[in-house]
């Protein structure tokens, strides 16, 4: 008996250690859009701002600075699904929309192929992983992984990851860059004031 609870002990410090190699420090970020709104995301500490800004044709551009040996590219850019150009892409549709984003890649990858996979606690992002198989001159980052999310209403979320296989070997800085993107909530503007009919 006394084996028996020794050994539940021992398996309950291993899956606590588990957990906490999973545990990432993060910081909340928010910014006003006059596009979108107010923006809200959770993003790791370590992951500074580089910059935000509205763009010109509607958008909000996000970027996130590279960490101390991080050796890896993150961006975000959110806008109505019009201004995206995503057309009348919905849920069921995303799935094609990233597969076609990433075809002018593909005949430098190892897949040949995107395989688009979905994420977030509601699925409601998808994105494809690419390895460069360019070997002269090595490029700057060996994986490029890009997808959308449908966050709400009638706003599209693009981003793009580029890693390296030294840093990225099980995937974690990826995984970090996904739950940034879901983490993202937007409060949209109030609708402007009716103007009075003049009498």
């Amino acid at each position: 008996m006394k084996a028996v609870a020794v050994f539940a002990a021992l398996l309950f410090i291993v899956a606590s250690l588990a957990a906490c190699d999973d545990d990432v420090a993060t910081v909340a970020h928010h910014f006003k859009s006059k596009n979108l709104g107010i923006v809200s995301l959770s993003a790791p500490k370590d992951w500074p701002v580089r910059d935000k800004y509205d763009a010109d044709k509607g958008t909000t551009a996000y970027e996130f600075e590279t960490p101390v040996g991080g050796n890896f590219k993150f961006f975000m850019v959110m806008g109505s699904r019009a201004q995206m150009k995503m057309g009348d892409a919905s849920d069921n549709g995303l799935e094609d929309f990233v597969t076609a984003k990433a075809a002018p890649f593909l005949p430098k990858t190892l897949e040949g192929r995107a395989i688009s996979q979905r994420f977030g606690f509601k699925k409601d992002g998808v994105y494809v992983r690419l390895t460069d198989k360019t070997e002269k001159p090595k490029p700057q980052y060996l994986y490029m992984t890009q997808g959308v999310r449908l966050p709400e209403g009638d706003v599209g979320v693009y981003f793009a990851f580029f890693s390296n296989q030294k840093n990225d070997q099980d995937e974690k800085q990826l995984k970090q860059a996904l739950a940034t993107v879901e983490s993202i909530k937007i409060v949209p503007p109030p609708p402007a004031p009716l103007e009075e009919a003049p009498e």
